[in-house]
């Protein structure tokens, strides 16, 4: 096999777009975390070990659906052959603990923020793909990327836990936008997560539903003290003209062939959202 499609086939393993959006997701909490230029010794541990998590998950997935994937995606890495099981399951195994060594020297809130993180990342592809509840490992993870970064580079304020609050109907949204295209492939394959469970139609509804939720979430932490009621009410605003532009796109998920346009919108809108929160607690 030529040098060229082994490389691109490592490449691909690694889920290059996802994985690049939660770094750089990471890297702009930490500027607002730190009101600026955070330390570029902190900020590098923690991309490291942000990284390395995101690696670590990417290539377990993979690992975990060489055979779902030989069946309905022959064209990725494992079953077409440019990587073998063994060194996907080698580089999971190597990342992991990269992560959290990576996040040792920025102290106990960042690194058990990693430990949930990258956990609930291989909870996911080990164990609750398949079943009613695959979307809880998400759920848990994925709103300590925040706490994760600002603990990098500011002292931990109990008012990040609301990362919880708004991180669930986002991270439910994503989760659903993520598998909606290959939902009727899997379901044939006997995948039931979520999605496969709630069906074609329920699944869309709840998809639009919970990224218009974590809008409202926004608007209703404007009545709390210690929030820029304005930044909150421009993010939800932006946040929503990117949901809706990624439905007019897709035609509210039915044109799967904009789909690879559409998603990385709601991506971005679940960034902005985020952003948005964290720059509240710091204007």
């Amino acid at each position: 096999m030529a040098a060229s499609a082994r490389l691109r086939g490592y490449l691909a393993l690694l889920h290059p777009f996802p994985v690049a959006m939660t770094v750089l997701a990471a890297g702009l909490f930490a500027v607002v975390a730190a009101r600026g230029t955070p330390p570029l010794g902190r900020l590098a541990w923690l991309l490291a070990s942000v990284l390395a998590s995101q690696i670590a998950i990417a290539s377990l997935n993979d690992y975990c659906d060489r055979q779902l994937d030989a069946a309905t995606k022959p064209w990725k890495p494992i079953p077409a052959g440019r990587v073998s099981a063994r060194v996907a399951l080698a580089v999971a195994m190597s990342a992991a603990p990269i992560a959290l060594l990576c996040a040792l020297p920025l102290g106990a809130v960042a690194l058990a923020a990693a430990v949930v993180g990258t956990a609930g990342g291989v909870a996911y592809d080990l164990r609750f793909k398949g079943t009613v509840w695959s979307v809880v490992p998400f759920v848990i993870a994925f709103p300590t990327l925040p706490i994760w970064a600002w603990a990098a580079v500011a002292p931990f304020e109990p008012r990040l836990l609301e990362s919880y609050l708004l991180g669930a109907p986002l991270v439910t949204g994503l989760h659903l936008a993520d598998t909606w295209p290959d939902l009727e492939a899997d379901r044939a394959q006997g995948v039931r997560g979520l999605a496969h469970r709630l069906g074609p139609h329920r699944a869309r509804r709840l998809l639009w539903a919970a990224f218009a939720a974590a809008a409202l979430v926004l608007l209703a932490l404007t009545a709390l003290p210690g929030h820029a009621s304005g930044v909150l009410v421009g993010a939800a605003v932006l946040s929503a003209v990117l949901v809706g532009a990624a439905l007019a796109l897709s035609r509210g998920g039915v044109a799967l062939a904009r789909w690879p346009l559409a998603f990385p919108l709601l991506v971005g809108a679940a960034i902005v959202t985020s952003l948005g929160w964290l720059a509240s607690l710091v204007v």
